[in-house]
């Protein structure tokens, strides 16, 4: 009950807190298993210009296979503030309330 209390209290500044953590997190593993690298020589070896949408993402990984965990970690980037409203509104306020989420 304690942390319904805490998160219901500030509900955006833990939004926002979640979202970086989830950043902080998933950056270095994009930079670190060279992710970056992949994704640059996979486009530029498919001749496929850079978008940022997922119809490039899922063309990229059908046409180089060794892509899907870059962009995967890419697709994981860009959900990062939707994945940071799941856990503080799940956590933070229960199920119903995800459920109300859901309805909006």
């Amino acid at each position: 009950m304690a942390r319904s209390r805490r998160f219901s209290k500030a509900p955006f500044v833990w939004l926002v807190a979640v979202a970086i953590l989830i950043e902080l997190a998933l950056v270095p593993v994009f930079l670190l298993t060279g992710a970056d690298v992949v994704l640059g020589d996979a486009l530029d070896a498919a001749g496929i210009t850079f978008n940022t949408d997922l119809v490039t993402a899922t063309r990229i990984m059908f046409i180089e296979p060794n892509t899907i965990g870059p962009v995967l970690l890419s697709v994981l980037q860009v959900a990062n503030p939707d994945i940071a409203l799941l856990i503080v509104v799940g956590a933070g306020l229960g199920s119903g309330a995800l459920i109300a989420v859901k309805r909006r």
